[in-house]
């Protein structure tokens, strides 16, 4: 992570560079322009809503998992509680 970063700044410090050396040396006539916008903006948003919708997903399968372990128990404990009155019935 770390080292995308600096990476990231390096892209930004040489763009910077191109075009105060290319306003120097041409003048009027220089072409190289410094980014209006981030460079990876669209790249990290289209990332981070990759990073949320697998979040999300995560979240109702384990809520979905709980729902059904939840389920299981209960009736578990109800059959439990069915065998014990049946139990006590019959003796």
């Amino acid at each position: 992570m770390e080292d995308e970063k600096q990476w990231t700044n390096g892209q930004y410090t040489f763009s910077a560079l191109m075009t105060a050396l290319d306003k120097a040396f041409n003048g009027h006539k220089a072409v190289c322009e410094y980014p209006d916008k981030p460079m990876y903006s669209s790249a990290l948003s289209t990332e981070q809503e990759k990073q949320r919708s697998e979040e999300i997903e995560n979240r109702k399968a384990l809520e979905q998992f709980e729902a059904e372990q939840f389920t299981l128990r209960q009736n578990f404990l109800r059959y439990k509680k069915q065998k014990a009155k049946e139990q006590g019935n019959i003796q």
